[in-house]
């Protein structure tokens, strides 16, 4: 309730800048009961899971993207008890660098050999940081992934009927005008984020409505 208050505190004062239905339209949206929605699929519980971001190399040689995709899921894979843990990112790196065929393995092995009994299994589609070549000063940043969730032993789990995975909605900025490289890794670190919240609600329920009770 604190947080409902300090955003009332905040907003009141449009009130008096509306007039009429506005007002009450206003108040319908803002105080409207958030609507629930449910879980596309609940993973077993009490499982060890991995997430292995992947993709053509080409769209996934930024290094960054990887890391905080698999970060940002990582904790909330662990704080929505989607999981009852992860594998770290680094246990995965050890496996890449000392296994000569580590590019042959297969979901499930790769899942399997840092100890994980599932493995959500991120496909880059798009990667995208500017339309107009590296000089460029315009950013238009997106990114698009499929998954799917794999039993190291059963194999593929969801979705059952799609060995290709699920399409995630797109993440995009805005188109940005900035010289500066490193821009790159704010919109990377932006992307990866907004990314994870869209994979993570897949598997828990969530609310969304009034900003007044939001669960983010």
């Amino acid at each position: 309730m604190r947080r409902a208050g300090i955003h009332l505190f905040l907003v009141l004062p449009v009130m008096f800048l509306l007039g009429g239905c506005q007002v009450a339209g206003w108040l319908v949206n803002v105080f409207a009961p958030p609507q629930k929605v449910k879980a596309k699929y609940v993973p077993p519980k009490d499982k060890t899971m991995l997430v292995l971001v992947d993709g053509p190399l080409y769209l996934v040689y930024y290094e960054p993207l990887k890391y905080e995709l698999t970060k940002e899921l990582n904790r909330r894979i662990v704080e929505k008890h989607i999981a009852r843990k992860t594998v770290p990112y680094e246990s995965l790196q050890r496996l890449s660098a000392t296994t000569s065929d580590y590019y042959e393995l297969g979901i499930p092995q790769v899942g399997e050999r840092v100890g994980a009994d599932l493995v959500l299994y991120v496909l880059i589609g798009e990667f995208i940081l500017k339309d107009e070549g590296e000089t460029s000063p315009i950013w238009t940043p997106r990114l698009t992934a499929s998954v799917k969730v794999v039993d190291v032993k059963k194999g593929l789990l969801w979705p059952a009927d799609n060995p290709y995975g699920y399409s995630v909605e797109a993440v995009e900025l805005p188109t940005t005008e900035d010289s500066s490289e490193r821009y790159g890794e704010v919109a990377s670190r932006q992307l990866a984020q907004q990314m994870a919240a869209k994979i993570a609600r897949l598997f828990h329920d969530y609310e969304v409505g009034s900003p007044l009770f939001s669960d983010e």
